[in-house]
């Protein structure tokens, strides 16, 4: 169970009789079998209605009127844009979305794909169209509930430290094996080293709004072409070079390409942020160059200080540690050479 905060998050939805009676009233969507997607934030259910294809979305508790309301505003604006973003199906009486229980329920198109952003000639594609979402976001305004989301696969600089100890001291709680212990203080040796790194770099980064998981399973092709931009779920405020950070870290930790040594990474990651750059309206500056690869390096550490440390269920926690312990081997290795990594990726 992926709770957390004691309960605020919520957990994923399940398949009701309430869902039902709620698809019927509103989008005359009938009973049927459905197929569950996947995804670990929200319940993706596609349907059908007649000839149609549908996805329902039904939204974690936490989730709130106005944040979706927002969401989806950023949604058709991209769109509208040319990035393909799934229409919006509004409810026979023209609502956005509707309540069961205490969830928000939307419904969108379904956009056929023959799979994910999970191959390095995809990832070379994709990174031009995440530069164009942040150009067409870079202006837009959201409401509060748009800007910030509590629990993100995201840490602030501001709290790598604080959060990555919290995240360690509840590792050494458990009574861990020894690797598991290795790996508490090895993360806690990252967020020092990040924090330093970052210091005077990261207040003076370019802030927007931002997609929030532009990941391998939210980016979908059809062949080589992109048909689908989804799950905006952790849209919000950040430094533009923390999305693609975390794109990169899909390709930087690819061994099975050959990618073990900072030479290979780094020449295989410059095409990509070049990439990106031609999306953008306003290019790169010297000191998002230059952060850039503190920014790749931080990223296993959400998954100490913003999983670890605030998941419910001690065995999740647990398990969540041990998936990111190879990042914090990877991210060590990458500070190590941080010089090479800030002149390489220009």
């Amino acid at each position: 169970m992926d709770d957390a905060g004691g309960g605020r998050r919520g957990t994923r939805a399940t398949i009701s009789a309430e869902l039902w009676e709620v698809l019927a009233a509103g989008w005359a969507i009938p009973r049927q079998r459905g197929r569950d997607l996947g995804g670990s934030l929200n319940l993706n259910l596609l349907v059908s209605r007649g000839d149609e294809q549908l996805v329902v979305r039904v939204h974690r508790p936490s989730v709130s009127p106005a944040r979706l309301e927002d969401i989806q505003a950023v949604r058709q604006r991209l769109h509208h844009a040319g990035v393909p973003c799934s229409a919006l199906v509004p409810a026979r009486d023209g609502a956005r979305w509707a309540r069961s229980g205490d969830r928000l329920v939307e419904v969108e198109r379904f956009i056929p794909h023959d799979g994910p952003m999970n191959t390095r000639h995809r990832l070379a594609r994709g990174l031009p169209v995440l530069g164009c979402i942040h150009s067409l976001l870079a202006e837009v305004e959201v409401s509060p509930a748009g800007r910030a989301i509590e629990f993100a696969n995201h840490i602030e600089p501001g709290r790598v430290l604080s959060g990555t100890r919290a995240g360690a001291q509840r590792i050494r709680s458990w009574h861990p094996a020894p690797l598991d212990l290795r790996m508490a203080s090895e993360a806690e040796r990252l967020a020092e080293l990040v924090v330093a790194g970052e210091a005077g770099l990261a207040e003076g980064l370019r802030r927007q709004l931002v997609h929030g998981d532009f990941w391998d399973d939210n980016v979908f092709f059809q062949g080589e072409t992109l048909v689908f931009v989804a799950d905006f779920a952790f849209m919000a405020e950040r430094a533009r070079i923390d999305d693609l950070a975390l794109a990169l870290t899909l390709y930087c930790a690819d061994t099975e390409a050959g990618l073990t040594t900072s030479p290979d990474r780094i020449a295989a990651l410059r095409p990509l942020v070049h990439g990106y750059a031609s999306g953008l309206g306003n290019p790169l500056t010297d000191a998002e160059h230059q952060a850039l690869p503190w920014a790749i390096a931080r990223q296993p550490l959400w998954g100490i200080g913003g999983w670890v440390a605030v998941l419910d269920d001690q065995d999740t926690a647990r398990a969540h540690a041990r998936a990111t312990s190879p990042a914090i081997g990877r991210a060590l290795q990458l500070v190590t050479d941080i010089g090479a990594w800030q002149a390489g990726l220009y």
